[in-house]
């Protein structure tokens, strides 16, 4: 929104990578279970499709709850930056140690990642402004997201809290990519 004044591919961007983020850790979890069973088990599912049944299907109850549940926004947002705050490391030692995992998500976010999302924006001819977001975006590593999912199931949070330092790159890349007018 500070770079574009616009955040509406971002945002449906940013949807469909929470959804598949929280389906494919929730399946992996699960994994040695009946896939059924295992999508049954998501609770974020639960949650979603009620939210997408009362907004489209019942819109006077959404009206109606829509503005008691508007703080929940928030709180989950300081709520899941709070959990990477606290599961960040205190020393540089868990970063040493897991400088292979660093390397390989920075390998992906800033070089796969954006090849592919290009790739996919030419294909698809989007506006040049949802070009733009979504160029972003495909340089950002989801850290809290990440951090959160794996503090839920114990995938070692704190080695996802350590790659917290290819979010900082991934910053000034974008802002160098902004300034030379790349993005």
């Amino acid at each position: 929104m500070i770079i574009y004044g616009d955040i509406s591919a971002a945002a449906m961007y940013s949807l469909i990578m929470f959804i598949l983020q929280i389906l494919i850790s929730g399946l992996l979890a699960t994994i040695k279970q009946n896939i059924l069973k295992a999508i049954l088990k998501i609770p974020i599912i639960y949650g979603f499709t009620i939210g997408i049944v009362i907004h489209y299907l019942f819109s006077e109850i959404y009206g109606w709850i829509s503005p008691i549940l508007a703080p929940t926004h928030l709180m989950l947002s300081y709520g899941a930056v709070y959990v990477l705050g606290a599961t960040i490391p205190l020393s540089i030692k868990p970063i040493a140690i897991h400088k292979i995992e660093t390397l390989v998500i920075g390998l992906w976010r800033f070089l796969l990642s954006p090849i592919i999302h290009y790739t996919l924006i030419v294909l698809l001819e989007l506006p040049l402004m949802y070009e733009a977001q979504i160029m972003v975006l495909s340089i950002m590593p989801p850290a809290v997201m990440n951090t959160v999912i794996a503090r839920i199931y114990n995938w070692k949070p704190e080695m996802v809290a350590s790659t917290m330092l290819c979010t900082f790159i991934g910053l000034l890349i974008v802002g160098i990519l902004i300034i030379t007018n790349i993005i």
